[in-house]
């Protein structure tokens, strides 16, 4: 048989487009093994290595898939290939200083392999044995996803991980997921008509807030005209006189600026004999319990960290020793970036494909039980908590579960199919989850957190945008915006409702908490905002 002369060039559709079909449709695609017949410093004698691609190249560059150490001095950096062609693999000689045996005779540019071929790097070099698995092992269905998602980074990824500095970058790059962005046009008219939607129904909200406002002045008015028309006779008559001792001088009490750049607060109070001291002079002894979160997200059996899909968080500690922050803290199934609705993606209009499609990688990885995120929690006094999702206790029977109703094809050749489940994670009440640490922390009122009242000054602490990481937590403050927990359905469901936002990104999971009667204690986590509102998991939830 003549050899083959076509010229060997390394194409994304070779690695990460034939990945990604390994990935997703595993039983329509057959694989080879290479058994390694020497030991080096990155594969053992004897180890059998599955390549799932359509190519790879062995050498000593960091970029090969099949990588032999500086000891091989006679294997070059790019030595040769194994390329996919038809329904068979074939290889390529790389190199143009060393030679490539194929069962001990040179090949000049390229040759079939067949099975139970010998592969040898140069005379006297490193030996592979080339197998093609048979019967139920025939197809890359057979190999476990946790595996095979390992060899996608191991073989799609690892030509190109210089040029792309991260997961997210990569996609963009690798892909070219312009085509991912689906319906952009059908999607803007919905996000248009739900805005509006939510527009009015704001607006309707603020009248009716105005509406309580000027009942709640006209109350007052009244009881005032009635006090004007009591005679002050009849108060002496009615009620006991009495006598006032003169307060003394005001003081000046400063207050240290509970992360609010280091700066510090002063607030004038007139000491009376029985005046209480300012809330926010002892709202310091909280903080010990106010931990940053920092998420990162792991594929089981792959000590390799996804950096890039890492995210940040606020939780704190209860006196019974559990370690408290929201769901979305703690769980994948959340995402601003994209929402599947009907079964079909919607994208937000800022976000970045790249990453949405890392988003959903991770959502499906998730489901199956091959994810694994690990948290570390460190307080301003650098003491630190560490567990993973592995431990979390939360409610996922609630989660909202899509099924895409159209594959989603991308660039070259590849694609989402129909029927994928992508998981939303539950809003309102049920976003909460904990983790038993042990170990005392701040005192839960349950019985106030669903029994607040309108106009209740609330105290937000925690470590939005991560300031304060490391250093005291941020403080900001909020008013209870109606009676009890909120009847609406949806995201405020069951939840405490704030006239004002205090829920930027990595505030989430942070207390809200009360002052009352001289103790601070925790009413409510915080989950997310609404209609400029904050939205809050009363403490009650957590068992």
């Amino acid at each position: 048989m003549a050899q083959p002369n076509k010229t060997y060039r390394q194409t994304l559709s070779g690695s990460i487009g034939a990945g990604m079909s390994s990935v997703f449709k595993p039983n329509s695609r057959r694989y080879y093994i290479l058994e390694h017949k020497v030991t080096s410093k990155y594969h053992r004698a004897g180890e059998a290595q599955e390549i799932i691609v359509d190519q790879i190249e062995l050498g000593r560059d960091s970029h090969c898939q099949v990588r032999f150490d500086d000891h091989f001095s006679t294997v070059s950096r790019h030595h040769a290939a194994i390329v996919k062609d038809g329904d068979g693999w074939k290889l390529v000689q790389v190199s143009k200083t060393n030679t490539t045996l194929l069962n001990g005779h040179p090949v000049r540019t390229e040759w079939y392999l067949q099975n139970g071929d010998e592969i040898q790097l140069s005379i006297n070099g490193p030996k592979l044995g080339f197998i093609i698995p048979t019967g139920n092992k025939a197809t890359v269905g057979s190999i476990g996803l946790t595996r095979r998602l390992s060899l996608f980074r191991q073989q799609a990824l690892r030509p190109y991980k210089k040029a792309i500095m991260s997961m997210a970058a990569l996609l963009v790059l690798a892909l070219g997921i312009g085509g991912f962005v689906i319906y952009k046009q059908d999607q803007q008219i919905k996000d248009n008509s739900k805005l509006l939607a939510e527009a009015k129904e704001a607006n309707a909200n603020n009248e009716k807030l105005i509406e309580a406002q000027k009942t709640i002045l006209e109350n007052q008015n009244a009881e005032i005209d009635s006090i004007k028309k009591i005679k002050p006779r009849e108060i002496i008559r009615e009620k006991t006189v009495t006598v006032t001792v003169p307060s003394p001088p005001q003081k000046t009490i400063v207050v240290q600026g509970g992360g609010h750049g280091g700066g510090t607060t002063k607030q004038t109070e007139e000491r009376g004999r029985n005046s209480s001291p300012d809330p926010l002079s002892t709202i310091s002894k909280c903080y010990p319990s106010i931990y940053h979160i920092t998420a990162i997200p792991y594929l089981k059996g792959n000590d390799e960290p996804l950096k890039d899909l890492a995210w940040t968080g606020t939780g704190f500690l209860l006196s019974d020793g559990k370690f408290v922050t929201a769901r979305h803290v703690t769980s994948p199934y959340y995402s601003n970036d994209f929402r599947v609705i009907d079964g079909i993606i919607h994208v937000s209009p800022n976000a970045n494909d790249g990453l949405v499609l890392a988003q959903i990688l991770y959502n499906v990885a998730a489901q199956s039980g091959h994810a694994l995120i690990k948290f570390h929690c460190v307080n301003g006094s650098g003491h630190s908590i560490d567990f993973t999702s592995d431990q979390v206790q939360d409610v996922g029977t609630h989660d909202d579960i899509q099924t895409l109703a159209k594959t989603i094809p991308l660039d070259e050749g590849m694609e989402i199919p129909a029927g994928t489940k992508i998981r939303h994670g539950a809003t309102g009440a049920y976003d909460y989850s904990y983790v038993q640490i042990g170990g005392g922390g701040l005192r839960a009122n349950r019985n106030l957190s669903t029994n607040l009242k309108q106009g209740t000054k609330l105290y937000v602490l925690g470590y939005p945008h991560s300031i304060g990481k490391g250093q005291e937590p941020v403080l900001s403050e909020a008013i209870c915006a109606q009676n009890g927990l909120s009847k609406e359905k949806g995201s405020l469901s069951g939840t405490i409702m704030a006239s004002n936002d205090n829920t930027e990104s990595g505030n989430s999971g942070g207390p809200i908490l009360v002052y009352d009667n001289g103790n601070w204690e925790v009413v409510a986590i915080v989950s997310g905002g609404t209609y400029q509102k904050g939205r809050f998991v009363p403490i009650s939830m957590i068992p």
